[in-house]
């Protein structure tokens, strides 16, 4: 069994970053090994008081050299990285992608650099998104990005699909084999819209919206955790992205009948191994 190295923030209470991503591939098969970069108390949105506490980079390097001797990296079939708090966090990410892939060549790496993750900060610093883009995009397999990071990364107004279109293909130029965006907005659009870029063909998924009154957290986390654990399971980019959004739009179904502001993914569980829907996708490219 290949195990999954998922390095992110984590929540406490609550069901974000790592407290998201882990339990869905475990609950698919995989092993997980998960590296908090940060800690959060509680939801960041839901709740006014929360407590935070920050892991140095070097906590990132220690725990990836321990992992390496004692022999664990040649285990581990995929590298999955998410929030970082800072560029020294970003560069440890790298600097793990490559311990994993000396000991595993197939090892693959999906980066999904979240900019924000409910903090109240408008944009991130300028230093993380050109580390982000300067070594973390290239070394990826697949980059799942959010529409916020996709017009920061490729400096593009994505307003229109044709926008998102176009940046994803220039994020591929940057090096990925894929790039998913986990949502964007169209004008005068009702739906949920998640695209896959690939250097063939590019496919997008419109799902209805469901109406929340607040954001809802994690989403993005749990979709790359799904399609993580698909292409260690070796599935095809095309059907992992499939299960990917099918099984998290089964989740935020449930969250929606429970009336909470969590994902609920534990009452849930049964949507990552056989989704309720099958909502179907469509070629634009």
């Amino acid at each position: 069994m290949k195990s999954i190295i998922s390095i992110q923030s984590h929540y406490v209470s609550g069901h974000v970053g790592n407290s998201t991503a882990v339990f869905p591939m475990q609950k698919m098969g995989m092993e997980v090994w998960p590296i908090h970069s940060a800690q959060f108390s509680t939801n960041t949105l839901c709740e006014q008081d929360y407590s935070k506490q920050r892991a140095d980079s070097d906590n990132i390097t220690a725990l990836m050299n321990g992992l390496d001797k004692a022999g664990k990296l040649s285990e581990c079939g995929a590298v999955l990285s998410g929030h970082q708090c800072s560029a020294l966090q970003y560069r440890a990410v790298v600097e793990a992608v490559q311990m994993v892939r000396k000991r595993n060549p197939s090892a693959l790496y999906v980066c999904e650099p979240e900019f924000n993750i409910g903090e109240r900060a408008d944009k991130p610093p300028v230093e993380n998104i050109k580390v982000i883009k300067q070594t973390l995009v290239p070394i990826s397999d697949a980059a799942i990005l959010g529409q916020i990071e996709l017009g920061e990364l490729t400096g593009l107004n994505v307003d229109s699909l044709y926008d998102v279109v176009t940046a994803s293909k220039m994020v591929l130029d940057m090096g990925p084999k894929m790039v998913l965006i986990k949502h964007f907005e169209i004008p005068n659009s009702d739906t949920y819209n998640v695209l896959l870029s690939t250097r063939r063909s590019c496919f997008i998924a419109r799902l209805p919206k469901i109406k929340f009154d607040d954001r809802v957290l994690g989403v993005g986390n749990l979709f790359s955790s799904l399609f993580t654990a698909c292409l260690v399971r070796d599935m095809l980019p095309l059907e992992s992205f499939r299960h990917a959004f099918n099984a998290a739009y089964g989740v935020l179904e449930v969250t929606k009948e429970q009336d909470a502001c969590e994902l609920q993914i534990i009452d849930a569980q049964y949507e990552f191994v056989e989704p309720t829907h099958e909502f179907d996708v469509c070629k634009v490219s």
